[in-house]
């Protein structure tokens, strides 16, 4: 079935225009997707996307997939089991594609050490959290990342400031 979609903003008449978009079906593999991330991750500069799944029996994986003219090359595994929540970002300012991720037990950071796609795990802590997002928080030219933890029934919310060198400051806010 060949339906294209493609999605315009109409200065003037403030109206979104739809056209006909291909519905490809996705080569992921397990019972339950978590989280699905678009960016370019091996820097060639066309989207690629992360996918962090579960298969009860074995755990899960989270991988990406890169797409090269039309077609989708991988899964290239990141970690074996799931994230619940991904965000890709720039941490460290090198122009690439970091991961900072979260499951129920801990966040992390995984920096795309060649800028092509392989991770390297350089953060850790021992709690977990969802709903995040990054972002300069503090102006000093860094990204830094928020996100949420539950926790005995009450949500807290981090600040995680970004000192460089893999170096992190949380604070509860």
């Amino acid at each position: 079935m060949k339906t294209n979609l493609r999605f315009e903003l109409l200065e003037h008449r403030r109206l979104l225009a739809l056209s006909e978009f291909e519905v490809v079906p996705l080569p992921i593999t397990g019972d339950l997707v978590y989280d699905i991330e678009v960016g370019d991750i091996d820097g060639d500069g066309i989207d690629d996307f992360l996918v962090s799944s579960n298969v009860w029996a074995t755990g899960g994986t989270t991988s990406w997939y890169r797409s090269v003219n039309g077609d989708l090359e991988g899964p290239f595994l990141v970690f074996s089991g799931w994230l619940d929540t991904t965000k890709l970002v720039d941490i460290d300012g090198d122009n690439d594609l970091d991961l900072f991720a979260s499951s129920g037990n801990y966040h992390a950071l995984y920096r795309n050490v060649d800028g092509l796609g392989t991770f390297e795990r350089v953060y850790q802590q021992n709690f977990g959290g969802t709903n995040m997002d990054a972002g300069d928080i503090d102006g000093d030219g860094d990204m830094d990342v928020v996100f949420s933890v539950n926790q005995e029934e009450t949500i807290h919310t981090f600040w995680l400031e970004n000192l460089g060198d893999d170096k992190w400051e949380s604070f509860h806010i």
